[in-house]
């Protein structure tokens, strides 16, 4: 039986960060185009998009911050940020931990960039991404955990305007 790790990206998504002076009222709402998945595999990226991910009904995945902010800090320059996850026509709780990786600027006030990792695990299941193919010799071909990684870059703009790369 062989075992291997498959990954991914997404190559077209957008995010809105509002940051607000009081860290616990500011929120992120993020979009993922599904149709933009890919795999390295030109058949299992088709596959996926229309058969799994169903892209031509359910074209976009969303995460949207709760509302005020909950975080939640374990450690220094980690957090863990809750919030929504919606995935075809389902949405469900979502907890990502945040780890802080860079902050340029000469103090808290004049900050001008700041970099992120953002992680978090899903089940297809949940999501309603139901694939169960059972291989000739037993087993299952695709695991139903899901692993979820974002690197986040925010930069500060004249008038004190962020915007940012995922």
């Amino acid at each position: 039986m062989a075992v291997s790790r498959v990954r991914g990206e997404f190559q077209s998504f957008s995010a809105i960060i509002h940051i607000n002076e009081e860290p616990k009222l500011s929120r992120l709402e993020a979009m993922v185009e599904m149709g933009s998945l890919h795999t390295n595999d030109a058949v299992r990226d088709n596959y996926l998009k229309k058969e799994l991910l169903e892209v031509d009904v359910f074209p976009a995945a969303r995460f949207s911050s709760s509302f005020p902010l909950s975080s939640i800090q374990p450690q220094p320059d980690h957090h863990l940020l809750q919030g929504e996850l919606t995935i075809k026509d389902v949405t469900r709780p979502c907890v990502l931990e945040v780890v802080s990786q860079q902050a340029f600027g000469s103090s808290k006030k004049d900050l001008t960039t700041a970099r992120f990792r953002a992680m978090t695990k899903i089940k297809r299941s949940e999501f309603g991404l139901n694939f169960e193919p059972a291989i000739e010799l037993g087993g299952i071909v695709v695991s139903d955990a899901v692993e979820v990684t974002m690197e986040v870059a925010i930069f500060k703009h004249i008038g004190d305007a962020w915007q940012g790369d995922i």
